[in-house]
C-alpha cells in the first residue's frame, strides 16, 4: 500500500485505511480523508512540525540563500560528515508527541560545512517521514510499498532521494508540487 507526504512548512504523511476508522496503537492521528457520494474513507495522519522552516533556518543563518540552494550546497560533499540533525524546533510530533524536546546539530568538527548541515537536515527529515510510514505500516498490518510526494520541497531531489535511500522504497514526485 502507498502512502503520500507532503514536504512543505512541515512534513505530514498519510496512509489510507478503508471505510471505517482505525485506532492507531503508534501515536497517529486517525482521521477522515474524503467523504464522495455517500462513501467515506479514512486515512492515519502523521506529521512532521518543522521542514521547510528548518529549511528557513539554515537560511537565516547564512548557509544558503533559500531551498533552491539544497540540491547545489548539499552536491557539495558525499555525505552528511558524520552531522546528525533532528529538525525539532517546535518539538516532535506523530508517533512521539513530544513538544518539551527541541532541535539538535551534532557531530560537528572543524572540517563541516554547509554541504554537510544541508545533507544531515535531508537525512534528519527524511528519517522522521520514515518513523511516520513505520507507524503507518504496523498499524495497518502491511509494509509500506511506495510515497507519494508533493509539497514545495519535492522539488529538491536531493531531498527526495534521500527520502527514497532511507525508506527503501520508491518516491513518487508529483508533476505539479505545489497542487497538495
Amino acid at each position: 500500500a502507498a502512502a503520500k507526504c507532503t514536504y512543505g512548512t512541515g512534513a505530514f504523511l498519510l496512509a489510507q485505511t478503508g471505510p471505517a476508522p482505525l485506532r492507531a496503537a503508534s501515536g497517529l492521528v486517525s482521521c477522515v480523508a474524503w467523504r464522495l457520494g455517500g462513501r467515506v474513507a479514512h486515512c492515519l495522519d502523521g506529521q512532521v512540525y518543522t521542514v521547510a522552516s528548518a529549511v528557513r533556518w539554515l537560511t537565516d543563518l547564512g548557509v544558503i540563500a533559500g531551498a533552491g540552494e539544497l540540491d547545489a550546497v548539499g552536491g557539495t560533499v558525499p555525505d552528511g560528515g558524520g552531522v546528525t540533525f533532528v529538525p525539532a524546533f517546535a518539538g516532535l510530533a506523530a508517533p512521539w508527541w513530544r513538544g518539551d524536546v527541541r532541535g539538535s546539530l551534532t557531530g560537528l568538527g572543524l572540517d563541516t560545512g554547509p554541504g554537510h548541515l544541508v545533507r544531515a537536515l535531508c537525512e534528519g527529515i527524511a528519517a522522521q517521514v520514515v518513523e511516520l510510514a513505520s507507524a503507518a505500516a504496523a498499524d495497518r498490518g502491511a509494509p509500506l510499498t511506495s510515497l507519494r510526494a508533493d509539497g514545495g520541497l519535492t522539488r529538491s531531489a536531493l531531498l527526495m532521494q534521500t527520502q527514497a535511500d532511507l525508506l527503501q522504497r520508491p518516491v513518487e514526485v508529483s508533476a505539479l508540487p505545489d497542487a497538495t
